[in-house]
């Protein structure tokens, strides 16, 4: 058998597959790399504008605004009162008017139950006030007493007034604010959400890639570097594995010529495993691109106003 035919036939195959994969596998991991760029600075910009919306929802007015759509339903409470002469529990005040949605639903609840129980308080007063004066007026009858005026009560709740039409109007404009600012973060929390489920699991550090570096390089040495130790053979000559002949091999021209080319390749060959190893999003802003993906993490109000989308559902 002809061994320089052999390990040559050897060395030239394995080196024709070690040059397909090697290209593939580089220009696989340049695209990753590239990939991995575009997405790492989509997550810085998508992070500076989230903070930017965290930031203007913090200076909206929405206890001003609160408080003043309170104050409305208050109003309206106060003439269901009025009208209907009874007073009902604070649950179903609160079923029937719209507190801003941006309050919690306990908030509005207490503010309804605090006025309930103080128009039970003077409800109260104003009953011992009749039953006083009833018991005054029977007296003086019994004493002959004559001229005395009984005294009337307003017991009514409800107390008309004008509407403030230049706070109707600023109320208004500062709804269309919060709600322009609700839609630009429910858009924001969207493309967080789609980017965050494309870099989660880092798909650009390939796992398979490195599996087939380490294959691509067992195959070079194995395949190109070893066989090409042996040539040339002289006919009839065996082969020997002996350290002694390793040496031999190492510190002559050809083993020299071997050594460079591995050092080289393998060199290049680890250098890309490294690079796709590397292509890893930052754990912290993963974390923060979570957090932001969220509506209600940007303000309690908005998620008081899905909290209470869902209560109402």
């Amino acid at each position: 058998m002809d061994w320089n035919v052999f390990f040559s036939t050897v060395s030239q195959t394995a080196g024709a597959m070690v040059g397909i994969f090697a290209a593939f596998l580089i220009t696989k991991i340049v695209a990753n790399q590239s990939e991995f760029s575009m997405k790492k600075e989509r997550t810085i910009q998508f992070l500076l504008k989230s903070d930017s919306l965290g930031r203007e929802a913090e200076v909206r007015h929405f206890e001003w605004y609160n408080a003043r759509i309170a104050d409305q339903e208050i109003k309206e409470m106060l003439k269901m009162i009025d009208e209907t002469k009874e007073i009902l529990s604070a649950e179903q005040y609160y079923q029937e008017l719209n507190f801003s949605p941006f309050q919690s639903s306990l908030d509005s609840l207490e503010i309804i139950q605090t006025k309930i129980d103080e128009l039970k308080e003077k409800k109260r007063i104003e009953e011992e006030k009749k039953r006083i004066e009833a018991e005054n007026f029977k007296k003086m009858l019994g004493s002959g007493g004559v001229g005395y005026k009984k005294q009337e009560y307003n017991v009514s709740p409800y107390i008309h007034d004008v509407p403030n039409f230049t706070l109707i109007k600023l109320i208004q404009e500062e709804r269309e604010r919060i709600d322009n600012l609700l839609v630009r973060i429910i858009y924001q929390a969207s493309l967080n959400d789609d980017l965050l489920a494309n870099v989660r699991e880092n798909p650009e550090s390939s796992r398979l890639v490195s599996v087939s570096i380490i294959a691509t390089l067992l195959l070079f040495f194995s395949g190109v570097i070893y066989p090409l130790s042996f040539l040339p053979l002289k006919p009839n000559e065996e082969i020997s594995l002996s350290v002694g002949v390793f040496f031999d091999i190492l510190f002559s021209f050809k083993g020299s010529f071997l050594v460079v080319l591995s050092v080289i390749f393998g060199s290049l060959m680890v250098k890309f495993f490294l690079v796709n190893i590397s292509l890893r999003h930052d754990k912290r802003k993963m974390e923060q691109l979570n957090f932001f993906a969220s509506v209600e993490n940007y303000s309690l109000y908005f998620k008081n106003y899905f909290d209470n989308n869902k209560t109402t559902k």
